[in-house]
Protein backbone atom coordinates (compact mmCIF):
# COMPACT_ATOMS: atom_id res chain seq x y z
CA UNK A 1 0.00 0.00 0.00
CA UNK A 2 1.39 3.64 -0.73
CA UNK A 3 0.99 6.30 1.66
CA UNK A 4 1.40 9.72 0.73
CA UNK A 5 2.44 12.28 3.74
CA UNK A 6 -0.56 14.31 4.51
CA UNK A 7 0.43 18.16 6.49
CA UNK A 8 0.68 17.62 10.06
CA UNK A 9 -1.40 19.32 12.93
CA UNK A 10 1.68 21.17 13.89
CA UNK A 11 2.15 25.18 13.17
CA UNK A 12 5.17 26.13 13.85
CA UNK A 13 7.06 28.27 11.34
CA UNK A 14 6.83 26.13 8.37
CA UNK A 15 4.43 23.49 6.93
CA UNK A 16 5.70 20.08 8.23
CA UNK A 17 4.69 16.74 7.07
CA UNK A 18 4.09 13.38 8.69
CA UNK A 19 6.26 10.52 7.92
CA UNK A 20 4.43 7.29 6.14
CA UNK A 21 5.12 5.12 8.68
CA UNK A 22 3.72 8.03 11.07
CA UNK A 23 0.81 7.94 8.63
CA UNK A 24 0.43 4.49 8.86
CA UNK A 25 -0.58 4.61 12.75
CA UNK A 26 -2.65 7.59 11.76
CA UNK A 27 -4.57 5.89 9.17
CA UNK A 28 -7.04 4.23 11.47
CA UNK A 29 -8.23 8.25 12.91
CA UNK A 30 -7.95 11.41 11.44
CA UNK A 31 -4.56 13.54 10.83
CA UNK A 32 -7.10 16.46 9.84
CA UNK A 33 -9.19 19.25 12.08
CA UNK A 34 -12.47 18.18 9.72
CA UNK A 35 -12.60 16.09 6.77
CA UNK A 36 -13.61 12.59 5.57
CA UNK A 37 -11.96 9.52 3.66
CA UNK A 38 -13.56 6.03 1.87
CA UNK A 39 -13.27 3.23 4.01
CA UNK A 40 -14.00 -0.58 3.16
CA UNK A 41 -17.54 -1.47 2.25
CA UNK A 42 -19.77 -3.47 4.49
CA UNK A 43 -22.99 -4.98 2.17
CA UNK A 44 -25.93 -2.19 2.63
CA UNK A 45 -29.55 -3.98 2.58
CA UNK A 46 -30.91 -5.59 -0.07
CA UNK A 47 -28.26 -4.09 -2.80
CA UNK A 48 -26.84 -6.78 -5.83
CA UNK A 49 -23.26 -5.56 -5.96
CA UNK A 50 -22.69 -4.90 -9.65
CA UNK A 51 -19.55 -7.41 -10.88
CA UNK A 52 -17.50 -4.60 -12.01
CA UNK A 53 -17.69 -1.62 -10.19
CA UNK A 54 -14.81 1.20 -8.88
CA UNK A 55 -15.52 3.41 -6.35
CA UNK A 56 -13.22 6.68 -5.07
CA UNK A 57 -13.25 9.50 -2.81
CA UNK A 58 -10.45 10.73 -1.68
CA UNK A 59 -9.59 12.11 1.38
CA UNK A 60 -11.51 15.62 1.55
CA UNK A 61 -11.60 18.73 4.21
CA UNK A 62 -9.40 21.41 6.19
CA UNK A 63 -6.00 20.26 7.93
CA UNK A 64 -3.82 23.49 8.75
CA UNK A 65 -5.65 26.40 6.88
CA UNK A 66 -6.07 24.33 3.63
CA UNK A 67 -9.44 23.10 1.74
CA UNK A 68 -9.22 19.90 -0.04
CA UNK A 69 -12.67 19.67 -1.61
CA UNK A 70 -14.63 16.53 -2.40
CA UNK A 71 -14.93 14.44 -5.72
CA UNK A 72 -16.25 10.53 -5.84
CA UNK A 73 -15.72 8.61 -8.99
CA UNK A 74 -17.54 5.19 -9.86
CA UNK A 75 -16.51 3.04 -12.60
CA UNK A 76 -18.84 0.08 -13.11
CA UNK A 77 -20.77 -2.36 -15.29
CA UNK A 78 -24.48 -2.02 -16.44
CA UNK A 79 -25.61 -5.83 -15.45
CA UNK A 80 -28.16 -4.57 -13.32
CA UNK A 81 -26.01 -4.55 -9.71
CA UNK A 82 -25.12 -1.55 -7.48
CA UNK A 83 -21.47 0.47 -6.95
CA UNK A 84 -21.51 1.79 -3.57
CA UNK A 85 -18.83 3.38 -1.47
CA UNK A 86 -18.81 4.16 2.27
CA UNK A 87 -16.55 6.71 3.96
CA UNK A 88 -16.54 8.43 7.39
CA UNK A 89 -16.14 12.02 8.19
CA UNK A 90 -14.40 13.48 11.39
CA UNK A 91 -14.45 16.80 13.44
CA UNK A 92 -11.95 17.83 15.63
CA UNK A 93 -10.50 14.62 14.67
CA UNK A 94 -13.56 12.64 16.19
CA UNK A 95 -15.51 10.02 13.94
CA UNK A 96 -18.83 11.23 13.09
CA UNK A 97 -21.41 10.12 10.71
CA UNK A 98 -23.66 13.12 9.96
CA UNK A 99 -27.23 13.03 8.19
CA UNK A 100 -26.93 12.34 4.60
CA UNK A 101 -28.72 13.23 1.34
CA UNK A 102 -29.33 13.27 -2.35
CA UNK A 103 -29.17 16.54 -3.36
CA UNK A 104 -28.62 16.37 -7.46
CA UNK A 105 -30.25 13.44 -8.24
CA UNK A 106 -28.50 11.29 -11.01
CA UNK A 107 -29.63 11.56 -14.83
CA UNK A 108 -29.13 8.17 -15.87
CA UNK A 109 -29.85 5.96 -12.87
CA UNK A 110 -30.77 5.56 -9.32
CA UNK A 111 -28.51 6.75 -5.97
CA UNK A 112 -29.00 5.76 -2.46
CA UNK A 113 -27.27 7.64 0.36
CA UNK A 114 -27.80 6.64 3.56
CA UNK A 115 -26.37 6.56 7.23
CA UNK A 116 -25.00 2.98 8.60
CA UNK A 117 -23.13 2.42 11.91
CA UNK A 118 -20.29 4.63 12.26
CA UNK A 119 -20.39 5.50 8.51
CA UNK A 120 -21.99 7.16 5.46
CA UNK A 121 -22.50 4.84 2.00
CA UNK A 122 -23.65 5.93 -1.30
CA UNK A 123 -24.72 3.60 -4.15
CA UNK A 124 -25.42 4.09 -7.49
CA UNK A 125 -27.36 1.76 -10.41
CA UNK A 126 -27.28 2.94 -13.83
CA UNK A 127 -30.53 2.64 -15.72
CA UNK A 128 -31.04 -0.25 -17.67
CA UNK A 129 -28.75 -0.40 -20.76
CA UNK A 130 -27.24 2.95 -20.11
CA UNK A 131 -23.81 2.90 -20.74
CA UNK A 132 -21.73 6.56 -21.21
CA UNK A 133 -21.33 9.35 -18.10
CA UNK A 134 -24.09 10.03 -15.80
CA UNK A 135 -23.26 12.53 -12.46
CA UNK A 136 -24.85 13.07 -8.61
CA UNK A 137 -23.64 14.78 -5.63
CA UNK A 138 -24.95 13.81 -1.74
CA UNK A 139 -25.00 16.29 1.33
CA UNK A 140 -23.41 15.65 4.47
CA UNK A 141 -24.76 17.90 7.10
CA UNK A 142 -22.53 18.16 10.46
CA UNK A 143 -20.65 20.66 11.90
CA UNK A 144 -18.87 21.90 8.29
CA UNK A 145 -21.55 20.65 5.60
CA UNK A 146 -20.06 18.95 2.57
CA UNK A 147 -21.34 18.13 -0.81
CA UNK A 148 -19.96 15.86 -2.32
CA UNK A 149 -20.18 15.46 -6.02
CA UNK A 150 -19.71 12.19 -8.03
CA UNK A 151 -18.55 11.13 -11.52
CA UNK A 152 -20.32 8.19 -13.00
CA UNK A 153 -18.60 5.96 -15.76
CA UNK A 154 -21.01 2.83 -17.21
CA UNK A 155 -18.96 0.59 -19.63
Amino acid sequence: MMLRDQPSARAAGGRRYLSAGLAAVLAVGFAANEGGRAVPAAPMDGLQQAAGCTATLPWFGHSDGFWLAPLGTIAMTNDGGWCSLQFVQAFKQLAIAPEISVVDPAAHGEVRAERMDGRLSVAYRPAPGFVGTDHFAVLTVGPYPHTIPFDVTVR
